[in-house]
């Protein structure tokens, strides 16, 4: 479905150099900030949500100039796309909703992005890099906003989350139908070999091997859906009993 698509294989030696140095950096970084000052904290947000933004302007702009700009995947409407404008406005806001959404559902988006990597643009060296160096902060965005800014999920936030994917899909469903419509004169692909526009890969399967995505399409998508419920539910799980041990 993707033109210039390319996957990076699970525990090769580019994912483990790739994947590697991207926590390197990120989790020293992290580790260095814990122990700044509350006044260059804040400071350091702006400045990261700056450099989150000129990096997805930089990117878009790159995609133009080399060809491989696409209405049917370029648009910011995957998810991890969509949990990059979050992360900007939670960067700068600190709002508690924006918070829990990255944590139960930008966070593990992000991880199975950086377990099973595709590059949808191709493997260049810019592409790789803007790769990890984007999911890699999705992921761990999260534990900057834990062990840095001090913000915990407030209780059955997770399940709350998980209600406004559900928003986030539908929307999603009608920008993919309406590029279908524009692009190609049908809503759905009438065959699985048919192009089509696949933000969040709600109408064709991502190519890269992921566990939780079983059978053609619409079937793999309750796998994905599950995946997201239970781990959702996991990541929550230890914020719920260590707060129950500090209540008592």
């Amino acid at each position: 479905m993707f033109l210039f698509s390319s996957t990076i294989d699970f525990f090769s030696n580019e994912w483990f150099l790739y994947n590697g140095l991207t926590f390197f950096f990120i989790s020293s970084l992290i580790f260095y900030l814990k122990k700044c000052s509350s006044i260059f904290i804040k400071k350091f947000n702006k400045i990261l949500a700056i450099i989150f933004l000129a990096d997805f302007f930089i990117f878009h702009i790159y995609t133009v100039l080399d060809g491989t700009w696409l209405l049917t995947e370029s648009l910011p409407f995957h998810l991890c796309s969509l949990m990059w404008f979050n992360s900007i406005y939670l960067l700068i806001y600190k709002k508690q909703w924006s918070f829990e959404l990255m944590l139960f559902i930008g966070m593990p988006a992000a991880f199975h992005s950086l377990l099973t990597p595709q590059l949808n643009h191709g493997d260049t060296i810019f592409y790789v890099f803007d790769f990890f160096f984007s999911h890699g902060w999705l992921f761990a965005i999260s534990f900057y906003c834990i062990f840095v800014l001090n913000m915990r999920p407030r209780l059955s936030s997770w399940w709350y989350s998980f209600l406004r994917l559900q928003d986030i899909i539908l929307l999603v469903f009608i920008v993919n139908f309406l590029v279908n419509l524009y692009l190609f004169g049908y809503v759905l692909p009438p065959f699985e070999s048919f192009e089509t526009s696949n933000y969040m890969y709600l109408l064709s399967p991502p190519i890269a091997e992921n566990p939780f995505v079983l059978g053609p399409w619409p079937n793999y998508m309750l796998g994905l859906l599950f995946a997201t419920f239970l781990h959702s539910l996991i990541i929550y799980i230890p914020f719920y009993f260590f707060k129950k041990i500090k209540n008592d």
